[in-house]
């Protein structure tokens, strides 16, 4: 893969990151960029809660959640004290997590998947909970230079390496029978350099993102969406993991957690006009992008469908050379706090 070179585009990437600072106070991507405790309570009642570290994606329903946190005080009703951590990418905080810094994070299925494929004898990486299945992850491109899947051809798109972008670029290239040896795959370490490229009419003309953060940079860039995931038959899954360290050791935590995490979504859905007004205020996301990621639908499960997804990814990633492991994802799987809380919602065999 091409690596940019950033000395043409400095002045534009620093003015992306100083956005991001302020909006989110996220810099490097590979260390934690903010801690906050947002439990609601104080005084003796304080003491008697649980401090969990959270790692938060940037502009993510994990983000949104801690921020509301700080208003509803809902972890603390389950006894914990929510101490969150924001990351740009949920790999990033899987990275924390290794080091026991992080107890719980969230992950796209495939970044989950290829971690395990290269570190499975050491990991404490496990899947606790499905948050989400949805097609609103678009292609953005730029609109002068692509206007159909053979365009890309002869062009340069950006990925983020290790990332679940790797996999939509291999789907997409399957989709429509294009040439791969003719599009190069230039790599970046975050969203915000992805943005600052397309507002510098840098050399990349594609990259997949969400309508939130980065996309909403791309489109005042001039970039539009062109392809959803369901062009090019997938779906996103988004997951809750935890830390197998922390889990086994706090049974009772884990499952007051993912109950905090699901009253937290359900009291989402019930005043989405009131949270979209709070998390533009904290973060200057627009309201509609926000709703727009609620139309997906957030809760709790794990179904036997999830597993033979993230199976699927785990096949497709040894096939192509991501990693030699041959591991079962089932291995991986820490269902019992869920169950324990929500049996009716865990259909995995």
């Amino acid at each position: 893969m091409k690596h940019f070179n950033w000395k043409s585009l400095q002045k534009i990437t620093a003015l992306v990151a100083l956005a991001a600072l302020t909006v989110t106070g996220c810099g490097n991507t590979n260390s934690p960029a903010s801690s906050n405790s947002s439990a609601g309570s104080s005084g003796s009642a304080s003491q008697k809660l649980t401090k969990v570290n959270f790692g938060v994606v940037t502009n993510s329903p994990t983000h949104w959640i801690s921020i509301l946190d700080k208003d509803t005080g809902i972890f603390a009703k389950h006894g914990i004290e929510l101490v969150s951590t924001e990351f740009a990418m949920g790999i990033n905080a899987v990275d924390s997590m290794a080091l026991n810094q992080v107890d719980f994070t969230s992950t796209a299925d495939y970044a989950g998947v290829n971690r395990i494929g290269n570190t499975t004898d050491k990991t404490n990486f496990r899947y606790l909970a499905e948050t989400s299945t949805g097609n609103t992850c678009y292609l953005y491109v730029n609109p002068k230079l692509i206007k159909k899947p053979s365009d890309l051809e002869g062009k340069t798109v950006i990925s983020i390496a290790g990332t679940v972008y790797d996999y939509y670029y291999a789907k997409l290239f399957e989709k429509y029978k294009l040439d791969k040896s003719k599009i190069k795959i230039a790599t970046v370490s975050s969203p915000a350099e992805a943005a600052a490229i397309a507002e510098g009419n840098g050399e990349g003309v594609a990259f997949w993102n969400s309508a939130g953060g980065a996309g909403k940079q791309l489109e005042q860039a001039g970039w539009k969406p062109l392809w959803s995931l369901s062009d090019i038959d997938l779906s996103l899954h988004q997951y809750i993991n935890g830390s197998s360290d922390f889990v086994e050791k706090n049974p009772k935590v884990t499952q007051e957690f993912l109950a905090a995490y699901e009253e937290s979504l359900e009291y989402i859905y019930s005043h989405m006009d009131e949270t979209a007004k709070i998390i533009n205020k904290e973060t200057g996301l627009d309201e509609s992008l926000y709703k727009d990621v609620f139309k997906d639908t957030y809760e709790l499960t794990f179904s036997q469908e999830s597993y033979e997804a993230l199976q699927d990814i785990n096949t497709w990633c040894r096939k192509n050379g991501n990693y030699t492991a041959d591991y079962d994802v089932a291995d991986y799987i820490l269902i019992d706090p869920l169950k324990a809380v929500y049996p009716d919602k865990v259909t995995l065999k």
